[in-house]
């Protein structure tokens, strides 16, 4: 067994295309290169959009109750997950928040740059 058969190149370009683009960019090249992956993503678009009232309604339900019973295991389950990103989210954006560069901070330089007059 060859690397290509481990690896089609036709799933490596999507990896690489999903990985380098932001998600507009990507959205714009799927609506050219794959039809049916860019249907799918906008059927679910519109599902947001429609079902949005009685998300947020299990939302604000699971947020308060995190243990529900009268939410199948795969919705805790997934709002678990959903929550433990969004607080990790918020957290590292809260622990930014003080102005500092997020790629260079001043607690990872060993030194600090004084001007010399």
């Amino acid at each position: 067994m060859d690397s290509e058969d481990l690896f089609p190149m036709d799933s490596m370009n999507r990896m690489t295309m999903e990985l380098l683009l932001n998600k507009t960019h990507y959205a714009k090249y799927l609506a050219k290169t794959d039809s049916t992956k860019h249907a799918e993503f906008q059927q679910f678009v519109h599902n947001l959009h429609k079902f949005r009232d009685p998300m947020l309604d299990i939302t604000q339900r699971l947020i308060r109750d995190p243990k529900s019973t009268t939410f199948s295991q795969d919705v805790l389950d997934s709002f678990q997950a959903y929550a433990q990103a969004v607080i990790r989210f918020l957290e590292i954006q809260e622990d930014n928040s003080d102005g500092e560069d997020e790629l260079f901070p001043a607690s990872m330089n060993g030194f600090s740059i004084k001007e010399t007059k």
